[in-house]
């Protein structure tokens, strides 16, 4: 992120916040610690990386997906670390079951328990935004097998209002080009 100032420092300007997002508005808490790498900052620009491998970061992360492995216990169940199907694999359902506990509850997490983590940034009093920003010229895509994916349209009957009468057509470069190939 650009800040541009030779007054600005890392110790008296970024920190570390949780996110209370239970209500709103949601509540930023500052931390006293850095529980990952600390932040640069180089030649005007401030890099923060964010690195959630530490073991409360987990701890917490866990503990919500633990609450979210439903519905228990004769469909999900918690094995220690992750949610999984408490069906037989001879149960009809368990393919579904399997879809559901396995997949969809684990994704559901929004935080960690405590709160999102994030971090803070106050601008020193001498910042100036310059339009630093360049804008790049717009490209089109190469057509070539990384991005002119076939598309397959689902039957009508499947796609019910969603259905497409022609398939949707891309825009893309000639092959080495910058020319746009219609």
């Amino acid at each position: 992120m650009y800040i541009g100032s030779k007054s600005f420092t890392v110790d008296n300007n970024v920190f570390e916040v949780r996110a209370d997002t239970t209500n709103a508005p949601i509540i930023f808490h500052d931390l006293s610690v850095w529980d990952w790498d600390t932040p640069n900052y180089e030649n005007g620009i401030l890099t923060v990386t964010i690195d959630t491998s530490f073991q409360k970061f987990k701890d917490d992360y866990n503990k919500v997906a633990h609450e979210h492995c439903q519905p228990q216990p004769r469909f999900c169940s918690w094995n220690g670390n992750s949610c999984g199907c408490a069906l037989s694999s001879a149960d009809k359902l368990f393919n579904q079951c399997q879809a559901v506990c396995s997949g969809w509850t684990n994704k559901d997490v929004d935080c960690p328990d405590g709160g999102c983590y994030g971090f803070g940034i106050k601008f020193p009093d001498d910042f100036v935004a310059n339009n630093q920003a360049t804008i790049p010229t717009p490209e089109c895509y190469l057509d070539n097998s990384d991005w002119n994916v076939p598309f397959v349209p689902a039957s009508d009957k499947k796609a019910g209002t969603c259905f497409y009468k022609s398939v949707p057509q891309g825009t893309f470069c000639k092959s080495g080009t910058g020319d746009v190939n219609y």
